[in-house]
């Protein structure tokens, strides 16, 4: 049986370093993947790793979610690699934290926290679904797993109001004062939204998405058990729009921008 690969937004940290060095102990079963920002971290991670475990097969790859143009740089030195993906885990978070009442913008414009969080695995998830579709159709399944948060339910995004093409309130340019925590929020309620639109669309596929707080298809999970997320998240048009939302903000279809 060959090895399965397995690719980890931050996995230099948290729970992705966590769940990168108990696979490390199974060097012969699994190629990690740590998708992240800081090189120093990452190759860092991987000493560590390789270090507890000799047989680890880890490996550092620079994945910056904030800049989309990473997001594709990624994703084509992957596919450059020729390994096939078997497991697709869309880890990484940000908060930036309660230092400014302004937004930090990006270069792609768009609020960082929301970049980070949810635009920038929408994207690499779109870009990838092809890889994880393929290994399912020959290999009887892929996954993807989602992790969000518990803080998802507790404030209303402010987005859910909004017309759905005015991607500016996902920016937070609106006349309310900007709050880093309301931002974390809605990033993981965008999360969860998420999974559920995109289980729906791999239905038939044996490619399952799972999403969990720090998961069965397209369910939200806390303590290893099945739990009723926010009423926003189970809003069935609501996670539509979002997901069209986010293919105008980001695209997602090609490796190479147009």
């Amino acid at each position: 049986m060959s090895k399965k690969t397995i690719i980890i937004t931050g996995g230099n940290s948290g729970i992705g370093f966590a769940a990168a060095r108990i696979l490390g102990r199974s060097g012969d079963k699994y190629t990690v993947i740590l998708a992240c920002r800081s090189e120093e971290r990452g190759q860092e991670a991987v000493r560590t790793i390789k270090e507890e475990s000799p047989n680890a097969d880890v490996v550092y790859m620079n994945l910056d979610l904030s800049s989309m143009a990473s997001v594709h740089k990624f994703v084509e030195n992957f596919h450059a690699s020729g390994r096939r993906l078997h497991v697709l885990c869309n880890n990484a978070g940000m908060n930036v934290g309660n230092t400014s009442n302004t937004p930090q913008i990006t270069q792609d414009g768009f609020e960082v926290t929301m970049a980070t969080n949810h635009l920038g695995h929408f994207l690499l998830t779109s870009l990838l679904l092809d890889d994880l579709k393929s290994t399912a159709l020959i290999e009887g399944d892929a996954r993807i797993v989602v992790t969000a948060s518990q803080s998802h339910d507790i404030v209303k995004a402010k987005f859910m109001g909004t017309k759905p093409t005015n991607w500016d309130d996902m920016n937070y340019t609106t006349s309310d004062p900007f709050s880093s925590t309301q931002a974390y929020k809605d990033s993981k309620l965008a999360n969860v939204m998420f999974t559920r639109e995109l289980a729906k669309k791999l239905e038939g596929t044996n490619v399952t998405v799972n999403c969990f707080c720090p998961g069965v298809t397209g369910r939200y999970f806390i303590n290893q058990e099945e739990v009723t997320p926010a009423a926003e998240a189970l809003d069935d048009e609501a996670c539509k729009k979002l997901w069209t939302l986010s293919e105008q903000m980001v695209g997602g279809k090609k490796e190479e921008k147009e």
